[in-house]
């Protein structure tokens, strides 16, 4: 039944919340705190337009959150996903770290 599906990708998506929200903040790009719903929205070390090109550099899509209002402008927006995908956004944080880390 339909009901054994929700609730299986519920307790997928709340593991999944909290791994990326360790993950994600280990980079020091963001500041992810675990969120009361499936999608983050968080302040990165950058304004976040420049967080959305860098992290889409890497074939990622974060939501730049400027559009919210001036005070928005340095935080991005990104969901919950499966296992695989949040691997590759925590993968892209951690590589765009990693060069932020070698540009001094």
């Amino acid at each position: 039944d339909h009901y054994d599906h929700i609730a299986k990708a519920a307790k997928m998506m709340a593991k999944e919340q909290s791994r990326v929200a360790t993950e994600a903040s280990s980079t020091g790009l963001v500041k992810a705190n675990v969120p009361d719903a499936f999608f983050f929205f968080v302040p990165t070390v950058t304004t976040g337009k420049e967080m959305q090109d860098r992290i889409l550099d890497h074939k990622v899509l974060v939501r730049d959150c400027a559009s919210f209002g001036p005070r928005f402008k340095d935080f991005v927006r990104f969901a919950v996903k499966t296992p695989e995908r949040n691997d590759m956004l925590v993968d892209a944080f951690r590589k765009e770290a990693a060069r932020r880390d070698a540009s001094g």
